[in-house]
């Protein structure tokens, strides 16, 4: 998902927590992020990768909050830089699908798709009532059996259909994101045929994704660090993280040092 990274004080100042939701707007326009707290970046800035796109995600262009201001030759922005706001940006109800097939982005307050080896698994903000059972109907011309969960007093609800015992959509909604399973433990609940188990979501602290080039989760990488590999070569030999791109070698670090320590 986009982020943008902010220092603990300023995170502190605004009212956001670890993987709350931001949006970061000006005269220009307005950019929406997942939040990442990290002392990386010095009071008063903000940091975002400026790859993702609207394609992928809603208000998804980091350059829709920078001035126009542009290198003549190059059409580089001026030090791609910009003066922003941020506030806290919510709905009032947020879910994750798993379906085969992308969903449309239309009609949601927020909305960001990752492509899985099994489909697609996608994040949506909205503020209205939806009857998920309903909307896989309208969704798919399958003839598709239903378990589905609801605890009204957690505002949690697990909806699984299936076509022959083999998973054609999964849906887990709440009022708070951090209450989803991750999206690494939703790849890998695609696949299953314990949809009664499912429907639990994910036991104990969420799971993520800390190499891309190996889909290398947390959870796998703390487990080898704890069967022995306790350095970024051994992990490497084992598993294959950090031995690619390297962008996740300084999250290994950190997971080596507090594995370890």
């Amino acid at each position: 998902l986009p982020f943008v990274e902010i220092n603990p004080e300023d995170a502190t100042q605004a009212g956001l927590e670890q993987n709350d939701f931001a949006e970061l707007y000006n005269d220009f326009g307005k950019f929406i992020a997942r939040v990442e707290v990290t002392s990386s970046v010095t009071p008063k800035q903000l940091f975002s990768p400026i790859h993702w796109t609207d394609q992928f995600a809603t208000n998804a262009v980091i350059c829709s909050v920078v001035s126009p201001e542009v290198d003549p030759i190059s059409g580089q922005p001026e030090s791609k830089a910009s003066q922003v706001s941020i506030r806290k940006f919510n709905c009032s109800q947020w879910a994750k699908l798993v379906t085969e097939e992308p969903i449309k982005k239309d009609g949601w307050e927020y909305w960001a798709q990752s492509k899985t080896k099994q489909g697609f698994i996608t994040l949506v903000g909205f503020n209205e009532d939806i009857s998920w059972r309903e909307w896989v109907k309208l969704t798919s011309e399958k003839q598709l059996d239903f378990t589905q969960y609801i605890n009204p007093f957690e505002n949690t609800e697990a909806l699984i259909a299936t076509r022959n015992d083999k998973i054609d959509t999964l849906i887990f909604a709440n009022n708070d994101t951090k209450n989803l399973p991750s999206f690494i433990w939703l790849d890998n609940a695609f696949t299953s045929t314990q949809t009664k188990e499912l429907v639990k979501g994910e036991i104990g602290n969420a799971d993520e994704l800390i190499c891309s080039c190996f889909r290398t989760s947390r959870k796998t990488i703390e487990a080898s660090i704890e069967s022995g590999n306790t350095s970024q070569q051994t992990l490497a030999n084992a598993l294959g993280c950090g031995s690619k791109c390297g962008s996740c070698r300084p999250e290994l670090n950190k997971l080596l040092n507090k594995t370890t320590s």
